[in-house]
């Protein structure tokens, strides 16, 4: 966050360190069936968002539960970018026929422009198809979020 003090004048160099909060979102109301091999792009669950110079950029994706898969089997839930996994999050068929859903998330430091985040399904173990769980009262969502600028950068 950036030094403000009490009575100073805000200049824009100190404005462009504040969040600006939310990028961009898109949401899943309905479930995607039949999810094998990839990765997969999860239709629908991608965002295009414009990120200024210098920034800290979270994406987070969320997916409530995975049916289909056999029980032991593996795949992985990811953030990407065109052919570039950002984040990464590991399922596991714990019973038949579910995987727990939850969430992947990534922090990152994207260059000044636009960029596309997306999130995709890979098959790790099994044969089994996946599904993501979706539904106008708990939709699958990807959210792009503005932490401000790179305290690093």
């Amino acid at each position: 966050m950036p030094d403000f003090v009490a009575g100073e004048i805000v200049t824009a160099n100190k404005m462009n360190q504040i969040p600006k909060g939310v990028l961009g979102y898109a949401f899943r109301t309905s479930n995607i069936t039949n999810l094998s091999g990839g990765p997969v792009d999860l239709t629908d669950l991608s965002v295009q968002v414009t990120v200024p110079a210098g920034r800290l950029i979270r994406v987070v994706g969320y997916v409530r539960a995975w049916p289909g898969p056999a029980q032991g089997d593996l795949a992985n839930f990811l953030v990407r970018e065109g052919d570039d996994i950002l984040g990464i999050k590991r399922l596991i068929a714990a019973t038949n026929n579910q995987a727990e859903g939850g969430t992947v998330e990534t922090l990152i430091r994207p260059s000044a422009g636009t960029h596309t985040y997306k999130l995709s399904f890979q098959q790790v173990s099994g044969t089994s198809d996946w599904e993501v769980q979706a539904s106008a009262a708990v939709p699958a969502y990807i959210l792009v979020e503005d932490l401000g600028a790179d305290p690093n950068g």
